[in-house]
């Protein structure tokens, strides 16, 4: 009796490892068209688009210039948000854009009263009391990949 327990038990054991690869096959590629769709979502913003800049010290980033509040930005209904972060993406401040011209645009910490000047080629900065921007850092605008 127990030789014929032991022969069921290994054709049980047999079957599963058998099986184990169809089932792992089969999850694999029920996932492939979920990956394939979410590719085609995403769409790169060229760096003229002055969505994101960087510098060697960290980045100033519009939290609202991509994805589903973009349009409200556009139109005019809502000021673009932008947050500066350190190398290690913390947040180091949160301005508002006050204006855009050519290849140029100008964020406002009216807490703080200071103005931050983002070209393609240097960041600037002034206080309520100066006329001119101080160059800050040396950086760029750089492209971004909106998947949203």
């Amino acid at each position: 009796m127990s030789v014929q327990r032991g022969t069921a038990n290994t054709r049980r054991s047999r079957s599963v490892p058998r099986l184990l690869p169809l089932l792992l096959a089969a999850l694999c590629l029920a996932a492939v068209p979920l990956s394939v769709a979410h590719a085609k979502d995403c769409a790169t913003r060229a760096s003229t688009s002055m969505i994101a800049w960087r510098h060697d010290q960290g980045s100033f980033q519009c939290d609202n210039c991509v994805g589903a509040q973009a349009s409200r930005v556009v139109s005019g209904a809502v000021p673009r948000q932008w947050t500066e972060y350190n190398k290690e993406r913390r947040v180091l401040n949160v301005f508002v854009e006050e204006h855009r011209d050519g290849a140029q645009l100008v964020l406002r910490d009216d807490a703080r009263g200071v103005s931050i000047l983002l070209r393609n080629d240097l960041c600037g900065v002034r206080t309520e009391a100066e006329q001119n921007f101080r160059q800050l850092y040396g950086g760029t605008f750089m492209s971004v990949v909106d998947c949203t």
